[in-house]
């Protein structure tokens, strides 16, 4: 039979080894949350208020062979990666479907330490062909891993350019892609709604 202290330890034992097991847990549970939260973003601040649509590549000509189009993100010094993930532009289809505008049948992103990327190492890579996301954010899981440069290489697109809304680069809760400096293969004209640096100025569409 157990007395005073050692009674008392006996009862108190499960219960701190059940509060480690949930302190373990409390950060995948909230990336769920997080992923929960993504889906459901709200519509486009545009027009002459403020607002903007995101990135865009130039056009592919009719005649034009398909080749990689790239958008990256510096996040001004090296950072622990989490998770990534990307707002599609979208647009309503004649049968009245929200489909993505310019998000990439494949592609693949890329992280780097060094900016020449001569350390890269691909993060994640969409394989064959990638659904359409519609308006929805895609979360992307990758193996959790220290980086400064994320680029995301389309390597076929869906229809005429590469384009997305928004890129996210989760530290632990925290998008440290916001604000950060975007660089891009090539850009559509003059259009003022896409510009690369809109890919991180925490509009989505």
């Amino acid at each position: 039979m157990l007395r005073g202290g050692a009674l008392f330890l006996w009862l108190w034992v499960p219960v701190l080894a059940a509060a480690a097991v949930s302190k373990d847990k409390e950060p995948r549970v909230r990336l769920e949350a997080l992923k929960a939260e993504l889906a459901k973003l709200p519509k486009p601040l545009v027009g002459p208020f403020g607002g903007t649509l995101g990135y865009a590549s130039e056009l592919l000509r009719v005649s034009e062979k398909q080749s990689p189009k790239w958008v990256l993100v510096d996040l001004g010094r090296v950072r622990e990666i989490d998770a990534v993930a990307l707002a599609p532009s979208w647009m309503i289809g004649a049968d009245r479907l929200e489909r993505a505008h310019g998000f990439p049948k494949r592609f693949r992103v890329e992280t780097a330490e060094e900016a020449s990327f001569s350390d890269a190492r691909v993060a994640f890579d969409s394989g064959g062909g990638f659904p359409d996301p519609g308006r929805n954010a895609v979360w992307l899981d990758v193996v959790p891993h220290r980086a400064r440069y994320v680029r995301v290489v389309a390597t076929d697109l869906r229809g005429s350019f590469f384009g997305l809304s928004e890129l996210f680069v989760f530290s632990g809760e925290r998008n440290v892609a916001l604000g950060a400096r975007v660089a891009a293969l090539d850009r559509i004209g003059s259009n003022l709604n896409w510009s690369p640096g809109h890919l991180t100025d925490g509009y989505s569409t």
